[in-house]
């Protein structure tokens, strides 16, 4: 199955070089739209279901930042590549949930470990933590997790438009999970996807129009801080 990927950016140089990349990186696997006219890209946005969006920030009609705000409109999940030659956009790139930016000039070394990171992201989308608890099994993707919270035995399971409830120790727990989810406390398991801030020791999670303060340990503070801080630049 191919990815399907919308490329805009103004200038036809820059949308050659990135369908020559995305080639050689491999020939088969991308179905690619690509787009000089963010108008044209708003109106297929309606109809049509892209996997990837590598969008220019700077582009006289519509700026990357307000075509993402439009995406987001619709999904939080599907990853935006920025492509900007400018650092004062970051905040916004931040908020947007970005998957990642390039400074350009835009080359293999930097746009490679990207593709292969939205590669690892589109397989996790499909997984699904599945529990059971009071004779019901659930199963929830991943991607909507914002956080885990035990209490005593017990798991609660927050996601955007629902909470969940099991029984599972602490070390079962974090056996279920890979390396998007961070310990920060005893009580508290985060998805680094929702990370909006690390302020001190509170981390503050993005989750909609909302925002979650969750309180970092001193027993985990160290190493959650460093784990959190490779997940934001990976982001920034």
């Amino acid at each position: 199955m191919k990815i399907k990927i919308a490329v805009c950016d103004d200038s036809i140089e820059i949308t050659n070089q990135i369908e020559q990349l995305l080639s050689e990186f491999h020939s088969s696997l991308f179905d690619i739209d690509v787009f000089q006219s963010p108008e044209r890209l708003l109106e297929l946005i309606k109809e049509t279901h892209y996997d990837f969006f590598i969008l220019d920030i700077e582009m006289p009609e519509y700026t990357g930042i307000e075509i993402a705000k439009y995406i987001r409109q619709d999904t939080l999940y599907t990853p935006i590549l920025f492509l900007t030659s400018f650092k004062e956009y970051m905040e916004d790139i931040f908020k947007l949930q970005a998957f990642d930016y390039i400074l350009k000039p835009l080359t293999k070394e930097r746009f490679f470990p990207v593709l292969e990171k939205v590669l690892l992201y589109l397989q996790y989308e499909e997984d699904f933590f599945t529990t059971t608890f009071k004779k019901k099994t659930y199963s929830i993707p991943y991607k909507e997790i914002i956080y885990f919270e035990k209490q005593k035995r017990n798991v609660l399971i927050y996601t955007l438009k629902h909470q969940y409830e099991t029984v599972l120790s602490t070390n079962d727990l974090l056996d279920k999970l890979n390396d998007t989810f961070i310990q920060v406390h005893t009580s508290f398991i985060v998805n680094s996807r929702y990370i909006r801030e690390l302020q001190n020791n509170s981390l503050f999670l993005s989750c909609g129009t909302k925002e979650i303060e969750i309180p970092i340990s001193r027993k985990y503070g160290k190493q959650a801080k460093k784990q959190i801080l490779i997940k934001l630049k990976g982001v920034m």
